[in-house]
């Protein structure tokens, strides 16, 4: 009896207890935070701030797009033959390539103290971009100026106004260089799948283009040493019949002379080869095989090239 009364007031005071520990409200915990007030003078800044980074990236959306499409019309007016109109176009380009680069080179500076290789590849993209765009400009202005002055060798009537040898084949070589120096920078550019086919594309067509404009800086000098680079200068022109073979190439049947004067073209004359021969009083001793088989006492300009040597034909032709 004792430990049944023991064990029903052991259990009374449990639920006491229990009861008590129920009722009985636990404190509230606060964790205290600080409370940052932004005032007038900070939220304006902050804003100023945000309207800065929102309209440069826009700046930047509308340069990349307006020096695309000026892009685009430069290699349109380029094919079309319309050189001062792509010169214009490729000068826009360049412009805006450059406005966009600048503030690229800021934009994507935080980038570059996390990932340095893709900072580097977008930096050398847009620079890519603004030569190409420059090799156009020097290119269609070469060509402008190169057509003129074909212009005025061609037609002994037409004025010397603007004739310049030299400025094209510089800007040809300029062109040239800055074509070359885009393939290099694209070789750099990010390795981005949605850009890859493009880079890819650019990369074959700058290097076409630089070839282009290597060819034309050197059709450029040989214009000018053609032409005898403003001085007096006569071409012998031999016209041979590949029918009836000779050491140095065929039987010369016709004889040219080109002449040029200031630069300028200024006769051509085509005769026959027995005219010139006619006229040779002087008794030059043919080679032996001449004298030989054909029983020539004598040589003629039309047997000049009876060696295999082309620099002493063009000696004994001359002479």
């Amino acid at each position: 009896d004792a430990q049944t009364q023991t064990r029903e007031e052991v259990a009374k005071r449990t639920r006491n207890l229990q009861e008590a520990t129920s009722a009985k409200k636990l404190p509230r915990i606060t964790i205290p935070f600080p409370q940052f007030r932004l005032t007038f003078r900070t939220r304006t800044l902050l804003f100023v701030l945000f309207l800065i980074v929102a309209l440069t990236f826009a700046k930047t959306g509308l340069d990349l797009f307006l020096a695309a499409s000026a892009l685009e019309k430069a290699q349109n007016s380029l094919l079309a033959g319309n050189f001062k109109n792509a010169g214009a176009e490729a000068t826009s380009a360049k412009k805006s390539f450059s406005a966009a680069y600048n503030k690229v080179r800021i934009l994507i500076f935080p980038l570059g103290l996390i990932a340095k290789q893709q900072a580097q590849g977008l930096s050398a993209l847009f620079e890519a971009q603004t030569k190409t765009s420059d090799s156009l400009a020097y290119f269609s202005r070469g060509s402008q100026i190169l057509g003129n002055d074909l212009k005025i060798i061609t037609h002994p009537e037409a004025k010397n106004n603007g004739f310049d040898l030299e400025t094209p084949a510089s800007d040809f070589k300029k062109a040239y260089v800055l074509a070359s120096q885009a393939v290099k920078l694209l070789e750099v550019s990010p390795k981005v799948n949605l850009l890859a086919s493009r880079v890819a594309s650019a990369k074959e067509q700058l290097a076409r283009f630089a070839k282009i404009a290597n060819s034309a800086h050197e059709l450029a000098n040989l214009t000018a040493n053609l032409t005898g680079n403003g001085k007096d200068k006569t071409y012998l022109v031999l016209l041979q019949n590949n029918t009836e073979l000779r050491p140095g190439g065929g039987f010369i049947g016709n004889f040219a002379q080109v002449e040029f004067a200031g630069g300028k073209l200024k006769n051509v004359s085509v005769e026959d080869i027995y005219t010139i021969d006619g006229n040779l009083a002087e008794k030059i001793e043919p080679p032996a095989p001449l004298s030989e088989k054909l029983g020539l006492d004598r040589l003629y300009l039309r047997d000049s090239n009876w060696s295999l040597d082309f620099g002493a034909n063009a000696k004994t032709a001359r002479d």
